[in-house]
């Protein structure tokens, strides 16, 4: 799970590469704080050196005041192309499915077992054993 990102997070922007970083998640009043900053959320506006942008995108199961709540890693944009990521977030706020709840949901939907022991475990009889 990624960090969150918030408003004056640096991102990384690959038209103009420059350390440690190419701008921030541009200032907002927001009601939701994550680290005691306003949060960033897909489609929040970022400053960069070469013009501004865009966040393109967030997590889709964490909504912030009704989108998709932005973490490291997630792409920004200067127009519609994807020309970096968000930089840096929150140590302490993570969001979004971990690897673990990946791996569940993903084996929930092909109808799988979780695990090789479920599938040899012998037949239960439900009433309990037979007294």
């Amino acid at each position: 799970m990624p960090p969150a990102a918030r408003m004056t997070d640096f991102h990384l922007c690959t038209l103009h590469p420059m350390t440690p970083s190419s701008g921030v998640v541009q200032p907002r009043v927001g009601t939701v704080r994550i680290g005691f900053l306003p949060a960033a959320r897909m489609g929040d506006p970022i400053v960069c050196i070469g013009g501004n942008g865009i966040i393109l995108k967030g997590e889709p199961t964490v909504r912030i005041e009704g989108l998709p709540a932005a973490r490291l890693g997630d792409p920004i944009a200067h127009a519609v192309v994807p020309t970096g990521t968000i930089g840096f977030g929150c140590p302490t706020v993570n969001i979004g499915m971990s690897v673990q709840a990946n791996t569940l949901v993903s084996a929930s939907r092909g109808g799988t077992p979780f695990c090789e022991e479920c599938e040899a475990a012998p037949d239960v009889d439900p009433k309990g054993p037979a007294k």
